[in-house]
């Protein structure tokens, strides 16, 4: 899953929960798996976040991890912004082995920018790559929520012209191609790209002011997905929280 994340008035205060509030439980771990958020900067808004998942048959070192990370960040930069405006920029980039709570965690802090010099569209327009799985269900599915585009890059006002959505889907499969490439440290073995869901379902929980909402269930064991193919979304999606002010 990858998601845009805004900072919004905090649940936990001074250490303390709001009474009646529910505390989600720790996620349980998912072995030989691996979560890659990319921390970045569009214009103003210095909280946007993208998250990748990676299975690896092998054994991943703190070593091998930060190399790993390095190629990673490198494929990100090299095929994700060549797409973006030069508002758009990725911060640092941080690699966490869900194995178990000891397990690799590394940072890159290579930061660099887009490189588009045409008029950024507003802060809450996204393009979307649609992550296909096997699976069928009701629900989110996983994708790709991208920020930095252009004004050029859209033929109307409900849509993208057909040929830079297709350039940036072929961008971002080149990163995933990069990032799972046998050119990796050879421990880690073979690397595929996936999805994994942590939770199924929602249970009603009613507070003591009696207002109800419905609070995700967790699951016992982490489902995790492979990632068979991608799809442009040929509309422009809006995050709306990122039009919100802080």
């Amino acid at each position: 899953m990858c998601v845009y994340v805004r900072a919004r008035t905090p649940l936990l205060f001074a250490g303390f929960v709001w009474k009646g509030e529910v505390r989600m439980p720790p996620l349980p771990a998912v072995a030989k798996v691996v979560r890659v958020d990319f921390h970045m900067a569009d214009a103003g808004d210095t909280n946007v976040q993208n998250r990748e998942f990676f299975q690896y048959s092998g054994t991943l070192s703190l070593t091998d991890a930060t190399t790993w990370l390095a190629n990673i960040v490198t494929a990100w930069n090299t095929f994700i912004h060549a797409n973006c405006s030069t508002s758009f920029s990725t911060v640092f980039a941080e690699l966490t082995d869900l194995s178990s709570n000891t397990a690799a965690q590394v940072q890159n802090s290579t930061a660099v920018s887009g490189t588009s010099a045409s008029a950024p569209l507003p802060l809450g327009t996204a393009m979307v790559i649609k992550k296909l799985i096997a699976r069928r269900y009701r629900g989110g599915h996983p994708r790709l929520y991208l920020s930095g585009m252009v004004a050029p890059y859209l033929s109307s006002a409900t849509a993208w012209n057909a040929a830079t959505l297709a350039s940036v889907v072929a961008g971002y499969n080149t990163f995933v191609a990069a990032a799972i490439a046998n050119t990796n440290p050879a421990a880690i073995g073979t690397i595929i790209h996936v999805n994994v869901s942590f939770f199924s379902g929602y249970v009603n929980h009613t507070f003591p002011s009696g207002r109800v909402k419905a609070i995700p269930s967790p699951r016992a064991t982490p489902l995790v997905d492979l990632i068979v193919g991608t799809a442009g979304n040929p509309a422009p999606t809006s995050q709306r929280r990122r039009n919100e002010a802080p």
